[in-house]
């Protein structure tokens, strides 16, 4: 074999080289592009209810806010946003009585109601401890109101198994409140006041 054919075909092995170390490294990157998006997704699930947690509604807040700023002056579409929160009553007590364990069963049921009662473009989540929350936007302040009725009905009365073996029946008190959706609106603002009004509506009797 001459020189010019022992060069070629030494390149041609380095090309064969570098073509699957490069393949190796492509499926490398997309390895760990998969892992880093699980990574992602698993820190806005709440590992207690399965449901989504404070970090993913804060990533919406700054995703709406965003597209407000975005919207053009001249939109006339008049847009609301309403947050449920939602505090499950005397969890402290089922934590006493049957165990943290009971406690997480009424938490994911409390998760599960919330899910089942929104529509797909509505966010339900686990904030703490015994609080929820639920945002909603719409394009009628009525929606957001029938919304709260629903949910409010849907969490006066649920069973829960705890144990494996004991049925317990739990409630939780929900507050509203709905603004006109504006791209500097605070979520805190909001909840706050979706707070007070549900501890007012407690201190009532209602």
């Amino acid at each position: 074999m001459c020189k010019d054919e022992e060069m070629i075909a030494m390149l041609r092995e380095r090309n064969e080289k570098l073509a699957r170390e490069n393949e190796e490294l492509t499926l490398r990157i997309q390895s760990l592009e998969k892992e880093l998006k699980e990574c992602r997704k698993l820190a806005m699930i709440d590992p207690i209810t399965g449901i989504y947690n404070l970090n993913y509604v804060n990533s919406e807040i700054e995703r709406i806010r965003a597209f407000k700023k975005r919207e053009r002056a001249s939109s006339s579409t008049m847009e609301f946003v309403t947050v449920l929160f939602i505090d499950v009553d005397k969890l402290k007590s089922v934590n006493d009585r049957y165990g943290h364990a009971a406690g997480n069963a009424v938490l994911c049921k409390i998760g599960q109601v919330l899910n089942n009662s929104i529509r797909r473009s509505d966010i339900a989540a686990h904030l703490h401890g015994d609080e929820f929350v639920v945002l909603s936007m719409t394009t009628k302040r009525s929606q957001g109101r029938l919304l709260y009725k629903r949910i409010k009905e849907e969490l006066r009365s649920v069973d829960v198994i705890v144990n494996g073996e004991v049925t317990i029946t739990v409630s939780a008190s929900v507050g509203y409140r709905c603004i006109v959706l504006k791209k500097d609106f605070s979520f805190e603002a909001l909840k706050d006041a979706a707070d007070l009004q549900m501890y007012l509506t407690k201190k009532a009797g209602g």
